[in-house]
């Protein structure tokens, strides 16, 4: 049987045990619950009052924005969880459409650049590589030629010898026999 000492060890590690794992006082950041008092979505509100500059801002008038806002908002709107709100389609919208003008402004142009001198270096290199192909079937042919000339010129040379020597057999030597 237990005993009591023993039924109080027990009890005192579970207790240590639970006490050790760390419960979570909140889900989500402070910073990520005061989204909307920092967000870019205030300063758009403002800009709605100054149409010329919500155009500088956005690169699009505001009815152009509404009516993308209309299409693309079913696609891009998500559902507010017990941890947060979600972001909204005007946020998302709004965040992606400064997103690509920085990139229209900082980056595209350099990835343009780069893409045109690839594409400028990949042609130059599929022309030098037909270059190449031609040259190298030029050239085979005229190893194969060349080849086909060095046996035919071998095989004349040697009817040529057996010609010359059976015509030496058969011929009158220079040399009289009262030179000898």
């Amino acid at each position: 049987m237990v005993s009591d000492d023993e039924l109080l060890i027990d009890t005192a590690v579970a207790v240590t045990v639970k006490s050790k794992s760390k419960k979570r006082s909140r889900w989500t950041k402070n910073w990520l619950q005061k989204r909307r008092k920092y967000s870019h979505t205030n300063l758009l509100e403002e800009l709605r009052l100054e149409p010329r500059d919500w155009l500088n801002y956005m690169r699009m008038d505001i009815n152009t924005y509404e009516e993308l806002l209309c299409l693309v908002a079913p696609l891009i709107k998500k559902n507010d969880t017990i941890m947060r709100p979600a972001i909204t389609p005007h946020e998302r919208l709004s965040a992606t459409l400064r997103f690509l003008r920085c990139l229209t402004i900082y980056g595209v142009d350099n990835l343009e650049d780069k893409e045109r001198k690839h594409s400028l270096y990949k042609e130059q290199l599929s022309r030098e590589q037909r270059y190449l192909k031609r040259r190298l079937e030029q050239l085979s042919i005229h190893f194969a030629m060349s080849k086909r000339r060095s046996l035919s010129e071998c095989s004349s040379s040697t009817i040529s010898s057996n010609h010359s020597t059976t015509s030496f057999s058969s011929a009158p030597s220079p040399i009289s026999e009262s030179d000898i």
